[in-house]
């Protein structure tokens, strides 16, 4: 375990969150942002977060759903094939923001609620960061789920679109919170 400065709010601590050190019901609330798209096991997380939260305490966790990644383009299909590769491949768990209500619902937490947001993103450029799109391209050609030509038209119809600034990508996020009995 690393120790970090002590922050305005208190100290950071690096450790594994599926066997926090904490003891029982140390925090009045915990929080996770991006993270359960990396996780293996993110049922284990969540009953580490829940043990760790006091009675009453709040848990809230930000994720993506790469499963609904969308990219407007005259070749859909080329789209469906990436997406569900970056879903299943690319991360740990890529369909963590769909899984969250149900992880909840399945814990201890009540009062679960769930908003779901829509990113978008007008910049080819900016897409193919976030989404790792460059990765998942090269990923998805070495898997054979696509060929060179059909990525190279694909790239080619992107950047096109961006150059005429009708370049669209959106993205679900959920956000989940719950409370601990």
């Amino acid at each position: 375990m690393r120790r970090s400065k002590a922050s305005a709010g208190g100290r950071h601590e690096l450790g594994n969150a599926e066997s926090l050190h904490f003891p029982n019901d140390s925090f009045d609330a915990c929080r996770s942002e991006r993270l359960f798209q990396h996780l293996k096991q993110p049922a284990r997380v969540l009953a580490e977060m829940e043990r760790v939260t006091k009675p009453g305490g709040w848990i809230v966790v930000l994720d993506t759903d790469w499963g609904t990644l969308s990219i407007d383009s005259s070749q859909p299909e080329i789209e469906r094939v990436l997406t569900r590769y970056l879903a299943e491949h690319a991360l740990r768990n890529g369909y963590a923001g769909r899984q969250l209500y149900r992880l909840f619902r399945e814990g201890a937490l009540q009062n679960v609620s769930v908003e779901t947001v829509s990113k978008h993103v007008h910049n080819y450029a900016m897409t193919r960061v976030l989404g790792r799109l460059d990765q998942v391209k090269e990923g998805a050609v070495h898997a054979g789920v696509i060929t060179e030509d059909q990525l190279t038209c694909w790239h080619r119809s992107l950047t096109f679109a961006d150059i005429k600034n009708v370049f669209f990508a959106s993205v679900n996020v959920c956000l989940v919170s719950g409370k601990k009995a």
